[in-house]
């Protein structure tokens, strides 16, 4: 995040459990590797031991480390001149210029039948959204006819920072039917 910009909001989604069942998983994996290297130590001679002894958990801590990259959550934050997106733990965020959202609205929508999933995802009405859990977020109304939707547990919040930012708020249900220039 750019450090002459400061933050106004900023909001955090958690990573939805089945991510944290997916590491379980991954963990048992890499420790099950692990004993069974342990066990087979003994019977192993001395110059493959080391590679034998490695090559497990680093692929085990390896999957780990991805898994918590692009699957640890989302995070929100709104600046006077922006707002971003972070997916997970990625370094850089997907920016919408304040001056390219003409109105924005709270939604409840559904991810799977609308984007296929959570995530960076392009739905059928050529909406972006970028998500990370849940089904309520802030639609944005950008220049040039687009759309994107960012993943929120209060999008009503986002909404009214926004709203002081000078972009128009709308209520749930209504849409913004003609190009505001």
């Amino acid at each position: 995040m750019d450090a002459s910009q400061p933050v106004i909001h900023e909001e955090r989604q958690p990573s939805p459990w089945w991510v944290w069942l997916i590491v379980a998983v991954v963990w048992l994996s890499v420790v099950g590797t692990a004993w069974g290297i342990w066990q087979e130590w003994s019977k192993t001679p001395a110059a493959e031991r080391s590679a034998m002894l490695w090559i497990g958990p680093c692929i085990g801590l390896a999957v780990l480390a991805l898994i918590h990259v692009v699957l640890g959550g989302s995070r929100v934050a709104v600046t006077d001149v922006e707002v971003q997106f972070y997916l997970g733990r990625w370094p850089r965020p997907v920016r919408i210029a304040i001056s390219e959202i003409r109105a924005c609205r709270p939604v409840t929508y559904r991810p799977i039948a609308e984007f296929g999933g959570w995530g960076i995802r392009r739905g059928r009405n050529k909406t972006w959204a970028y998500t990370s859990s849940g089904n309520r977020g802030l639609l944005l109304y950008l220049q040039g006819e687009r759309r994107a939707l960012l993943g929120s547990d209060n999008p009503e919040t986002l909404a009214s920072i926004l709203s002081r930012l000078g972009i128009d708020a709308l209520e749930p249900g209504t849409d913004v039917a003609a190009p505001m220039e």
